[in-house]
């Protein structure tokens, strides 16, 4: 299977949680959406993400 094929059938998009979270909100985050990672990042709408 390619990384093609992969993003193809799982997509493309990018989840992120922000830089305080919880392990526990990391966890469930990740069984919400079915994936294994997680990008951190800020988020703040005025400024966009960092």
């Amino acid at each position: 299977m390619t990384l093609k094929e992969i993003l193809a059938a799982k997509g493309s998009h990018v989840y992120t949680i922000h830089p305080e979270a919880t392990l526990q909100d990391v966890v469930e985050e990740l069984v919400q959406h079915n994936i294994g990672a997680l990008m951190v990042c800020r988020r703040d709408p005025g400024e966009g993400r960092e």
